[in-house]
């Protein structure tokens, strides 16, 4: 069978609800998914237009094998980030392809043109990377920031499509606001990574400690021993007050915790967690985030007000933004509007 859009994806938690949008709400005969280091955990559904690789040799070498013959006879690839160094090398090497190429922006894909971490692999990297960014036809995101960003550092040239990209940048579905209750339930960051600058978000809450606080720090992933750090960290700056959470929940189970949050701060240089800020947003909370990233101009472009985190207090969001967050977010990240774009 010959599809006429190939997805290509080194597997995310996001495809699964994605692949299960598009065969619901599209002719499925027409998608065909290709996808590398799927974890079992976190497979797509079953269909017979995915082929799922695992690390197996034979499997890693169909899943290339198969990527290149598709690439040749589909009308559009779509690159779910861009990650895959293979994938860049190959289209690098074929850039017949690349007018056909629409690269979501992932954020670190992107990002990682500003990473700290400078070493020869990184530059090696960048010689392939550039010229292809530079020529894909398209460039996916919602942020338009993002796409700007592309353009200065990367010479892009691809016409931007505005798209909200997955179900898990929804609206969240109404929930019933959580019990009443004097203590204060604060959100530090949506990993374990370095990016989420936890420290400096525990310097500003630490003249709180003594006041009738609950801090969640999500850590379920990330680097083991940057968590470990931050969870000593966390103890000792805020002890019974401190609660990091090192194991997954399901997503209804999570959804209902972020209900229950306060005030949330995010302090990543660049855009990330935005699943976690759109939810907390939809449920009418207070988030600070940095005003100096693309998400900062996002959120302000779609009247959906949200706080610099380099002023972070403890202080209640009005009713009436509340309402006005929760509006705007429902009309934006609205599964109709999701289906459109």
């Amino acid at each position: 069978m010959s599809y006429q859009i190939l997805h290509l994806s080194t597997g995310d938690k996001f495809l699964s609800s994605f692949i299960s949008f598009i065969n619901k709400n599209f002719d499925s005969e027409v998608h065909k998914f290709l996808l590398l280091n799927i974890t079992s955990k976190n497979d797509p559904i079953e269909n017979k237009n995915v082929f799922l690789a695992d690390n197996s040799k034979r499997k890693v070498f169909i899943y290339y094998f198969l990527s290149i013959i598709h690439m040749h006879t589909s009308k559009k690839i779509i690159l779910h980030g861009l990650f895959d160094f293979k994938i860049v090398l190959i289209l690098f090497f074929m850039p017949w392809l690349l007018r056909k190429c629409h690269w979501i922006i992932w954020g670190g894909d992107l990002y990682i043109y500003k990473s700290n971490d400078k070493k020869y692999y990184w530059y090696l990297k960048e010689i392939f990377r550039r010229p292809i960014i530079k020529r894909f036809g398209f460039i996916i995101t919602y942020i338009k920031g993002d796409y700007a960003l592309a353009q200065k550092w990367y010479g892009a040239k691809g016409s931007y499509i505005e798209c909200i990209s997955y179900p898990s940048n929804l609206s969240p579905d109404p929930m019933p606001e959580p019990p009443s209750t004097s203590k204060i339930n604060i959100l530090v960051g949506n990993s374990g990574s370095a990016s989420n600058n936890h420290e400096e978000v525990f310097l500003k809450l630490e003249k709180y400690k003594n006041h009738d606080v609950s801090i969640y720090v999500p850590l379920t992933y990330g680097d083991a021993s940057y968590i470990e750090k931050i969870i000593k960290q966390g103890q000792n700056r805020f002890g019974d007050n401190f609660f990091p959470i090192t194991e997954h929940m399901s997503n209804s189970e999570y959804q209902s915790f972020l209900n229950s949050i306060d005030i949330a701060a995010f302090n990543h240089p660049r855009q990330q967690g935005m699943g976690n800020i759109i939810s907390l947003l939809g449920y009418g909370k207070k988030v600070f985030i940095r005003s100096d990233i693309t998400s900062w101009e996002f959120f302000l472009s779609k009247d959906i007000f949200v706080f610099d985190v380099n002023e972070l207090e403890i202080s209640s969001l009005s009713n009436d933004l509340a309402d006005m967050n929760k509006r705007n977010v429902q009309k934006y990240f609205s599964t109709f509007n999701f289906k459109k774009q």
